[in-house]
């Protein structure tokens, strides 16, 4: 049974136990996707409903469609981090979502609630894309990556850069990975590693591919529970400010022309 919630400040819900909570993810105009994981459209590829009402739902795979990579339904479980969640096996099933409009953005914030069955062996919890993508949330044992792929703004090979975390076994992990100007961070629970980037010359793999939850496209496929999934992006600081949102948002956002 949940608490009851005394007050909202800035994001962070007081309980009447005097416990402090984060608040659930919300939809706002920067945002891509936003997965509850407690609506589902029954149907042969079963969709989860994109809760900000956009079209950017999350498909299950499915043994008997023709879906990306043939994989099976993540079973949707009762414990989730608030309501339910998607759960899955580790071993053949995924969900995804068709939006890969990478093209053209030098931003982007990733948070979601995790729960791992198993800290062995390497495990995607969410990814644009396949090798080379733009970014991706991978476990290489207890380790979290937070993985970003940049390419010459004036051409040539691309390179990866990286921030860690250390994840915990069997409980929820709160995770929040930005890439924004420069800069890359990864935030687990109340710990945070950044690392910098040059920003004048490189850029976001411009990348089209589809965005996957428990593994990445073909392979290193999820053990455990994934709930309330964000993705967003954030406008120019002058679109910013004729929105009244100052510096608050999450990101991805368009490159500079």
């Amino acid at each position: 049974m949940k608490k009851v919630n005394l007050l909202m400040l800035a994001g962070i819900l007081i309980t009447a136990a005097g416990v402090t909570e984060a608040a659930l993810l919300s939809s706002d105009a920067q945002t891509v996707a936003l997965w509850h994981m407690d609506s589902v459209y029954m149907t042969t590829s079963r969709t989860m409903v994109n809760s900000d009402g956009g079209t950017n739902s999350l498909v299950f795979g499915s043994t008997t469609s023709t879906n990306t990579n043939n994989a099976k339904y993540p079973v949707l479980a009762d414990d989730g981090y608030d309501g339910k969640a998607l759960q899955f096996d580790g071993v053949d099933d995924m969900a995804y979502t068709a939006y890969g409009n990478w093209a053209g953005y030098d931003s982007v914030q990733v948070e979601l609630w995790f729960n791992p069955s198993r800290l062995s062996g390497t495990q995607t919890l969410i990814s644009a894309g396949s090798d080379g993508s733009p970014w991706e949330l991978r476990l290489s044992g207890s380790t979290l990556y937070f993985y970003a792929w940049f390419y010459p703004i004036a051409g040539g090979s691309g390179s990866v850069n990286s921030v860690t975390r250390t994840a915990v076994l069997g409980e929820w992990n709160h995770v929040i990975a930005t890439i924004n100007d420069g800069t890359i961070s990864l935030t687990l629970g109340a710990s945070t590693a950044t690392k910098t980037y040059n920003a004048a010359t490189t850029q976001l793999n411009p990348s089209t591919q589809t965005m996957y939850v428990g593994n990445r496209a073909t392979k290193y496929y999820y053990q455990g529970l994934i709930d309330e999934v964000k993705v967003s992006y954030i406008p120019e600081p002058a679109t910013l400010s004729l929105l009244g949102l100052g510096t608050i948002g999450c990101l991805l956002r368009k490159k500079r022309v």
